[in-house]
């Protein structure tokens, strides 16, 4: 029989995606053998029933939660039925393209406020002002004092405003 290849540029991912509206490969009825998947940026590759599905990923990286993702093409061999996905030797690095030293800081910052948040939900105030109480629990829980700081900050803030 002949190979039955398809190539879509819609977004088709390997399970459910949260964000955006989107097709489950699974959900999907087709006699392909093949089909290449385009618009879902991260590289995946699924077998459902006798369909290969591949998306080889983005071509370009756009932002930073992108920096591992390696640009390929993808050859078909027609005569044997088959594909290789070739990793572009001329593509950077992610390291080389973003500052994901800068990335990882700004990640363990947000979860130090994250932890910050969730043990003021836990604590009982008793009389203090909140100023003092997120100083005294940001001491007690060793959160950085530059978080300390942003937080009290935007509580000066939205006291300026009202």
């Amino acid at each position: 029989h002949l190979w039955k290849v398809a190539i879509v540029h819609a977004f088709i991912c390997p399970e459910p995606f949260p964000y955006a509206s989107h097709v489950i490969c699974d959900d999907i009825q087709t006699n392909a053998d093949l089909v290449l998947v385009a618009h879902y940026h991260k590289p995946w590759e699924k077998k459902v029933g006798n369909t290969q599905y591949l998306d080889i990923g983005c071509f370009g990286r756009n932002s930073i939660t992108e920096a591992s993702i390696e640009p390929s093409i993808v050859l078909l061999d027609t005569t044997t039925r088959s594909y290789e996905v070739i990793k572009l030797k001329s593509a950077k690095k992610g390291s080389e393209i973003f500052n994901l030293e800068k990335y990882e800081e700004a990640k363990a910052k947000e979860a130090n406020i994250d932890q910050f948040i969730q043990s003021l939900e836990s604590t009982s105030f008793q009389g203090d002002s909140i100023e003092s109480t997120i100083k005294n629990i940001g001491n007690s829980e060793n959160i950085d004092k530059e978080v300390i700081d942003l937080i009290s900050k935007k509580i000066e803030e939205v006291k300026n405003e009202n």
